[in-house]
């Protein structure tokens, strides 16, 4: 049974704290029952971790702060009258679209809402659908009328839908 070990340790110089350690995840293949193969992936060195002691820097260490000896210390109030250097300073213009923006929006939702209906329907042709290339009129139970979203938003009779996009068959046509 070949020896295989998942952790292995490396001298990389003189100084002991250089010695890091090899992780892997180990794969295992089988072949035909006879055969087995071992392969190591994701091979990694772990670095060591430096302890703040350790640290050349002087801030490396937590210090505690006495709690004593904030006495002397005194904080300036500060109230938000407006007064800036004794000269008033003029509150800000109020604007309705930034302060309660849906108050402008309310009135306009019912007609918003026709329009994106009416777009995505049949749009201006709505009470004479023909077809934008042959202008064919729309029969109604005589064939379909398609839209292309890549082409624009114009009406197409079958026909012409065909042999418009034989060359384009990656359009989105509705």
């Amino acid at each position: 049974m070949p020896r295989v070990a998942a952790v292995v340790d490396v001298d990389i110089g003189e100084d002991p704290c250089e010695i890091s350690t090899v992780t892997a995840d180990r794969a295992v293949y089988f072949s035909d029952g006879m055969r087995r193969q071992e392969e190591y992936l994701n091979v990694s060195h772990k670095k060591r971790r430096v302890q703040p002691s350790e640290l050349a820097d002087s801030y490396g260490q937590w210090i505690p702060v006495p709690e004593e000896g904030y006495e002397g210390l005194e904080g300036v109030y500060s109230d938000s009258s407006g007064i800036v250097n004794g000269v008033a300073t003029r509150k800000r213009k109020e604007y309705a679209s930034s302060d309660d923006p849906m108050s402008l929006w309310r009135p306009l939702k019912a007609k918003f809402l026709d329009e994106r209906l009416r777009h995505a329907g049949l749009g201006d042709d709505l009470f004479d659908p023909k077809c934008a290339h042959c202008k064919a009129p729309y029969v109604q139970n005589a064939g379909r009328i398609f839209k292309c979203a890549d082409c624009g938003q114009f009406l197409q009779c079958q026909t012409c839908c065909i042999s418009h996009h034989a060359l384009t068959p990656l359009h989105v046509i509705k």
